[in-house]
């Protein structure tokens, strides 16, 4: 008897046979329909592997005729920059116009900007992302306007603290949809910004000396209030007319942030969630470190160091920015030549820890503040920025993460800052605790910075949606 397989192939051999003998006519129509049903399927399948090819690139078009030009982010955050640095160079005036004796007592100023801040940064998670930065800009205008207004510390801090709600909107809208945008080249322009940003902090010293020899005071926050409320309009107007072209795309490219438990899922569990958190202390230590300069350097330069002018003075906290400004711009022109955030941070974080010491080795030295904070300068430079991109190359850049980062830099400025003042007042130290407290974040901040390296090599590549 024939096995099962011998009669398999005793069969395929009489099929084989039967579909030779067929008429030739015959045989060529089945062979063209097969032909066919195979065209059709491959054809099938190229049209639906372009059409899931084409669906994000169409939708990412779509989505930047709603967005303004990257100049319009540019000179937004120069303003930004400009408006919210310019309160250390104004503590004097604002604690003459609030009757105080010594800028120390001005620390509640600082403390209620940082909780503005982290309410800010809750609040914002809850709004639409692309809404942030127009509505965050004017608003941020009004509340500078009031500034001239209050003559006490407390009317002062809940403007300040209004102010710092809004900036935090800013912020979080700005680098958002700078990291989901942005593609190959978000890293340079997250650099970009913030050296946009930085670049008005730099002329903040300057700016405030000129408008308070014209308009006298605390003044100037009038011309900075206008100056915010111009940036803002490209955005309105980009906001409003792209709702109306694109009513349905401007609803589906205008996210919330996510609850906490699709948080967390997005964070790509454990690792992800470590990695995260290294992430977060980086940015904070950071943002403490360059808001305990921003807001005290100047009263040292004035105070610490005898027979040192107001000018001199100013020149020292420009020089800070402008080697915070310097630092981004080259990390921007990195990281357009493919340079990984790591290897930035790697090469920067150090000086950081350097500038410092410098200062407080010579503390009576203008040379060795000016050489030590320049050197601070460009040691934090890249700390926010890179942080975000080496975030977003692990973890999907939306609201919900940015707001994190935010809550985390909110949390520094808020700790830090009125932590140097605090020392400066009673820790016998004098106004050059700022330094002992920077010093203390930049080493915080290299710690920080090891841990996260070392966990990104554990993370895949962020999914992008």
């Amino acid at each position: 008897m024939l096995s099962l397989r011998s009669c398999c192939r005793l069969a395929a051999v009489r099929a084989c046979t039967a579909a030779c003998r067929m008429p030739q006519p015959r045989r060529c129509q089945c062979l063209r329909v097969r032909n066919r049903g195979a065209r059709a399927l491959s054809r099938g399948r190229f049209i639906a592997a372009r059409a899931s090819d084409e669906q994000p690139s169409q939708s990412s078009t779509l989505d930047k005729k709603l967005e303004p030009s990257y100049i319009a982010y540019c000179f937004s955050f120069a303003a930004f920059g400009l408006a919210g640095n310019s309160l250390g160079p104004m503590l004097p005036s604002l604690a003459a116009q609030a009757g105080c004796q010594d800028t120390s007592d001005m620390t509640p100023i600082i403390m209620a900007g940082g909780i503005g801040g982290l309410a800010g940064a809750m609040i914002s998670s809850f709004l639409p992302l692309r809404a942030l930065v127009p509505f965050g800009l004017a608003s941020l205008g009004l509340s500078y306007a009031a500034v001239p207004f209050s003559t006490s510390v407390g009317a002062l801090a809940a403007v300040f603290a209004t102010a710092a709600t809004c900036a935090q909107a800013v912020a979080i809208g700005g680098h958002a949809q700078i990291a989901r945008t942005g593609g190959q080249d978000a890293a340079s322009r997250l650099n970009g910004i913030n050296a946009c940003f930085g670049l008005g902090s730099l002329l903040a010293p300057f700016f405030n000396d000129q408008m308070r020899s014209v308009l006298g005071g605390t003044r100037s926050y009038f011309a900075i209030a206008a100056l915010l409320m111009a940036t803002s309009a490209p955005f309105l107007v980009a906001r409003i007319g792209g709702a109306a072209l694109y009513p349905q795309l401007a609803h589906a490219a205008s996210p919330t942030s996510h609850g906490t438990q699709q948080l967390v899922t997005q964070l790509g569990g454990p690792t992800g969630v470590a990695l995260t958190a290294s992430i977060l202390a980086l940015v904070c230590f950071s943002v403490g470190a360059e808001v305990s300069y921003a807001s005290w350097l100047y009263t040292h330069a004035v105070k610490g160091l005898p027979g040192l002018s107001g000018t001199a003075a100013s020149g020292i906290v420009s020089t800070f920015w402008l080697a915070m400004t310097t630092g981004r711009l080259c990390a921007a022109a990195c990281a357009s030549r493919g340079i990984s955030p790591v290897a930035i941070l790697k090469a920067t974080l150090p000086l950081a820890v350097v500038g410092p010491a410098l200062a407080l080795w010579l503390p009576y030295s203008g040379e060795a503040l000016t050489l030590g904070v320049a050197l601070s300068g460009l040691g934090l430079s890249t700390g926010f920025a890179n942080s975000v991109a080496l975030l977003a190359r692990h973890v999907e850049p939306s609201g919900g993460t940015q707001s994190l980062i935010q809550l985390a830099a909110c949390g520094g400025a808020l700790l830090f800052a009125p932590l140097a003042g605090a020392l400066a007042q009673h820790a016998g130290i004098g106004t050059s605790a700022f330094l002992w407290v920077a010093g203390a974040c930049a080493v915080l901040d290299v710690g920080c910075f090891l841990l996260a390296s070392r966990l990104a090599g554990r993370v895949g590549p962020a999914k992008r949606t």
